[in-house]
């Protein structure tokens, strides 16, 4: 339902990866980019994971300086 109305439309889900430091800008930038009024957003916070993947995620969205 949206706006009081059943809609149709095609949708696809998309996972993006990650940390919590970098959520909001995440966020910001997904609602910028997205077409929709009110997007889907949702944050799944990881507990447990293997160490090597975990700290190869922190580092590839860690802000890289020049």
């Amino acid at each position: 339902m949206w706006k009081g109305k059943l809609e149709r439309a095609r949708e696809y889900l998309l996972v993006m990866k990650t940390t919590a430091k970098r959520l909001a800008e995440l966020e910001q930038e997904v609602k910028r980019l997205h077409s929709y009024d009110v997007p889907e957003f949702i944050a799944l916070r990881v507990s447990e994971g293997l160490a090597n993947y975990l700290t190869w995620l922190s580092s590839s969205v860690a802000r890289h300086r020049k």
